[in-house]
């Protein structure tokens, strides 16, 4: 009946699971369960509960534990993956391995599920597979969408961008729910910025001569004003900036929130491509230390513990 074949499936699959009793092959795993594969027809069904039925009881069994690289779960859902790609031909087959996942990450606490997801990560090759992507993208795009709304952007600020860089990696560019098919800009979303003497007023440098000049304010070689860095020499080393840059960095929101102004207009480009390069120079003059990226990890982990 029914159960029997749930409980020889669970049987069966856990025994594939096992370095001691896999099979050299999937071919070799279908002969030596040939009553397990005669009637396709309810094959996929009686696989998908017999393996998230394993996946719940390992989930249980470990819930007070990380799951690591060597743990039960992760080797079924590599079994699942490597079980689905094999027979993605059957009816409901592919889907499994990702509903597996999107199990698993609801069952993770925010720093379980932080630790488990550079296993997910390193799946990207098989997640990606052909035969079987298809089947489960929109299950994968859910995990991750839900995922993110259980974040928070200021404390698990590098957990968020992992988790945007996989879905960047697993969806091809050409994906339709990335894409802004009708081309409407959000023209609205307007960025204000300081002018030049409210940003100088407010650093607490004047352009008026006869004021003095306060806060670390020096004067540049072209004779503009410039605020110099914590830590930073003279006004002409790396570490200053100018309202030139400031006004650079900030409006190139103007040029994300209506992109075809880019791209219509020769000299808008050549003003987007000289903001791009300014920014991304001033970026890579300041590399962070070790020690302030360690203090920004303490920061954001500290966050993170009283999120919880």
């Amino acid at each position: 009946g029914y159960l029997e074949r749930i409980k020889k499936w669970k049987q069966c699959v856990g025994g594939a699971c096992s370095a001691a009793e896999a099979p050299e092959t999937f071919d070799q795993f279908a002969k030596d369960h040939a009553d397990l594969f005669a009637d396709k027809t309810e094959l996929g069904t009686d696989m998908e509960i017999s393996i998230r039925g394993l996946l719940s009881d390992h989930l249980k069994s470990s819930a007070s534990e990380v799951i690591s690289e060597s743990s039960e779960v992760v080797k079924l859902l590599k079994f699942a993956f490597r079980f689905a790609v094999h027979f993605h031909d059957i009816q409901n087959v592919a889907k499994v391995p990702f509903s597996m996942i999107e199990d698993i990450m609801e069952s993770q606490t925010i720093e379980k599920a932080e630790a488990l997801w550079q296993i997910i990560e390193s799946l990207v090759e098989v997640i990606t597979q052909p035969d079987i992507f298809p089947k489960g993208k929109l299950t994968i795009l859910r995990t991750c969408n839900s995922l993110l709304r259980k974040l928070s952007k200021s404390c698990n600020t590098e957990f968020c961008g992992r988790v945007m860089l996989f879905l960047a990696a697993i969806y091809p560019l050409s994906e339709k729910s990335a894409l802004n098919l009708p081309g409407r800009m959000n023209t609205n979303n307007v960025t204000y910025f300081e002018n030049k003497e409210e940003y100088l007023a407010n650093k607490g440098i004047f352009s008026d001569s006869s004021n003095a000049v306060s806060n670390g304010g020096n004067e540049g070689e072209d004779g503009m004003e410039v605020v110099v860095l914590d830590g930073a020499d003279e006004a002409g080393s790396s570490d200053q900036i100018g309202y030139e840059m400031y006004r650079a960095f900030w409006n190139l929101q103007s040029f994300f929130a209506s992109e075809m102004k880019v791209v219509d207009d020769l000299s808008v480009w050549r003003d987007f491509s000289s903001h791009c390069r300014r920014v991304l120079a001033l970026f890579e003059a300041h590399d962070f230390s070790e020690e302030e990226l360690q203090q920004a990890h303490g920061v954001l982990n500290s966050g993170e513990s009283k999120s919880d």
